[in-house]
């Protein structure tokens, strides 16, 4: 099983002394064991500590950053301050890497969300605190959370899951197909994530444009209010979808997930 080395110098016993040892530990093992999912090269720590970039693919540029629980990944990760979140989003692209380990030091699960689902509208504002600085002045922080519950698995790509390693070329291959998005127009790429995230909240395997149609139309209007063409536009991204590899056609009305 692989694990956090309980040698490390900031770890003792059982425990970590604190978040900030917790951050420079897990980081620490991500950069010795785990490469960049889009080029396979190592992964480096950045050496500032910037909000929301942990660490990065010298080879490819990617940027990741890294959360780590030993609680379980249900409904949401602590972010970084809201705001500082927010505008390290605005200033470029950021894969999201989730680490979970259990008290032992075990890690039990290792996945990484891609850039393009890695959004400020997973981003959730918390309530203000009352923080120290140094000087000791006293100022508001607005913490945030990442909702977890927001991301559908299939956009979750698993290096480890229950204890067990997954393939490079399954983590490649998982990777590959994602890589379209980028070169999606942005104002599609929107369509295509709410088209994503409604055939993963079907719950089957198998469905059908019509199904789809049935259960999601009244969101989706109402997200996009200016389309007068719903079913449509879902039929337009489901053939997108599987010219991609997401989704296969087994019959002229019915499509089965691949992810």
């Amino acid at each position: 099983m692989p694990y956090l080395s309980q040698n490390h110098p900031i770890a003792d016993g059982k425990k970590l002394w604190g978040p900030q040892a917790t951050k420079m530990l897990t980081e620490h093992w991500t950069a010795n064991n785990i490469f960049c999912p889009s080029c396979w090269s190592a992964l480096l720590q950045h050496v500032t500590n910037k909000p929301c970039n942990d660490l990065f693919c010298r080879n490819c540029n990617e940027n990741f950053e890294l959360k780590a629980s030993h609680w379980k990944l249900s409904t949401t990760i602590q972010a970084w301050a809201y705001d500082a979140s927010i505008q390290a989003l605005n200033e470029g692209p950021i894969n999201l890497f989730v680490l979970k380990y259990s008290d032992d030091f075990t890690i039990t699960n290792f996945l990484v969300v891609p850039k393009y689902f890695f959004t400020q509208d997973i981003i959730e504002k918390r309530n203000e605190a009352k923080v120290k600085q140094k000087n000791w002045n006293i100022r508001l922080w607005t913490w945030g959370v990442i909702r977890f519950d927001r991301i559908p698995e299939s956009w979750k790509i698993h290096y480890i899951s229950n204890g067990t390693y997954k393939t490079r070329t399954e983590i490649l291959n998982a990777w590959k197909w994602i890589k379209f998005l980028e070169e999606e127009d942005d104002k599609w790429k929107g369509w295509i994530f709410e088209i994503m995230r409604c055939i993963e909240l079907m719950w089957k395997v198998e469905f059908t444009p019509i199904e789809l149609y049935n259960k999601f139309s009244d969101i989706l209007m109402k997200q996009y209010p200016q389309n007068n063409n719903i079913a449509a536009k879902i039929r337009q991204q489901l053939q997108d979808l599987e010219l991609v590899g997401y989704i296969e056609r087994i019959s002229k009305w019915i499509y089965r997930r691949r992810y």
